[in-house]
């Protein structure tokens, strides 16, 4: 993509308003922030504020789309996306594979990288997971050359939650063949083959599930227990929120604290309901397991802060309340009369931008619009294909989306739940 949409954004006044504001200052609050902007702003907070973000949004379906705009502009593996992934506790029976595997990978990008945004939902970030010290006691880490007992490998993967199987086929798997341990983790896309000569790594690669060929050698690896959320009421271990493995210097974005703390509640309780039902007198763990809105309000404290409010009120007693003064992009629903009636009443030194998936859409549109009657040289088209327009009034700029212009919102396929199994594309 040679236009640089994130660049152009960052000329707002507004938008510099509050990148000075969270530069200075431990939370500030924005208002009227529309369409794909916010992925985009997002992104300038990487590049210019902070190098680790979480932002969290109260609809994973939402997040979804934020995800792929991101991934535009920014390499996926700085995305590091936590998806809710069984919906009672304890439930072990139906997970979505395909979301505990994007967990693993995301949890592990926070502990090990240097630069990502972590999105997360409200129903997702109030399931506790086993703390960070717990953790780091259990995980094993192993290196090529490196003289270590295979036997005692063998027992921790076991201890990680891998079940032995004759072939590894499935994320949680490890299979054992005379001096070969594979082992598929959910936080990688390919399995892992470990050769052993005696005690001795030989070498780590990456192989392929379906052919059993090598894609790559790994130097190291490291592998984290395969079960972070608690599997069984009898379960003593810690467990603790998210934000407990953020570094200090991790900025925090809230979209709509009141229906993130709603959220929390609203999760606790039913969980609570739904165990003095099942449970009768047995001990109540939803305070152990889960988040609530008090303690959310609590950690958030120790970091800084930006809250994207959709009503624009002041969510804490502070002076930062930033109107980044953004428009959603009119609805047209296919309508060419309708648009450029629309054009005829900008003004000569406003800018329109149309952004498309690919330049041979660019192309098809501007056939369509010459056909129409519609000024195409008043038009810049971007080949970036954002799923949603804005209007920035003090950059006196339009952006229009082909997929929201032909109502064609984009959102990520959703996966199905398999009784102990992969989705069909795994398999």
């Amino acid at each position: 993509m040679s236009f640089d949409l994130i660049s152009h954004i960052g000329q707002s006044g507004r938008i510099r308003n509050l990148v000075d504001a969270i530069q200075r200052e431990t939370n500030v609050s924005a208002k009227h922030i529309a369409g794909s902007a916010k992925s985009l702003l997002l992104v300038l907070l990487l590049r210019q504020v902070a190098k680790k973000i979480l932002y969290i949004h109260t609809d994973d379906t939402e997040l979804d789309i934020i995800h792929q705009d991101m991934e535009i502009f920014i390499d996926s593996a700085q995305i590091a996306r936590f998806t809710i992934q069984q919906e009672q506790l304890f439930d072990t029976a139906y997970v979505d594979y395909v979301r505990k595997g994007m967990y693993h990978d995301a949890l592990n990008k926070i502990l090990y990288h240097n630069e990502y945004i972590a999105i997360i939902s409200g129903k997702t970030i109030s399931r506790k997971i086993l703390s960070k010290n717990n953790l780091e006691k259990q995980k094993i880490t192993l290196k090529a050359r490196e003289v270590i007992d295979f036997e005692v490998v063998k027992y921790c993967l076991a201890e990680l939650g891998f079940q032995r199987e004759p072939i590894v086929e499935s994320p949680g798997d490890m299979s054992v063949r005379g001096g070969i341990i594979d082992v598929f983790p959910f936080s990688r896309e390919q399995p892992i083959r470990i050769e052993f000569w005696g005690d001795t790594i030989e070498s780590i690669r990456e192989f392929d599930v379906s052919s059993q060929r090598s894609i790559r050698p790994i130097s190291q690896i490291t592998i984290l227990p395969q079960f972070l959320h608690c599997q069984q009421e009898t379960d003593d271990q810690e467990f603790v929120s998210v934000l407990d493995y953020l570094d200090d210097d991790t900025l925090i974005i809230v979209d709509d604290i009141e229906q993130i703390l709603a959220t929390l509640d609203s999760v606790k309780d039913n969980i609570k309901l739904s165990h003095a039902k099942v449970k009768l007198n047995k001990p109540d763990y939803t305070d152990k397991l889960l988040l609530s809105s008090s303690e959310f309000k609590e950690q958030l404290q120790k970091f800084r802060r930006i809250y994207f409010h959709v009503q624009g009120v002041r969510i804490e007693d502070n002076d930062n309340v930033i109107d980044l003064g953004m428009v959603p992009q009119q609805i047209f629903r296919s309508n060419f009369k309708l648009f450029r009636q629309h054009l005829e009443t900008l003004d000569i030194d406003e800018k329109v931008m149309f952004a498309c998936d690919s330049r041979e859409q660019i192309e098809r549109l501007e056939e369509i619009m010459l056909d129409e009657e519609i000024p195409v040289s008043g038009i810049q088209f971007i080949e970036c294909g954002i799923s949603a327009g804005f209007s920035m009034p003090d950059l006196r700029l339009h952006v229009f989306t082909e997929s929201q212009f032909f109502d064609r919102i984009k959102h990520r396929r959703k996966q199905r739940y398999y009784r102990n199994g992969l989705t069909f594309r795994q398999l």
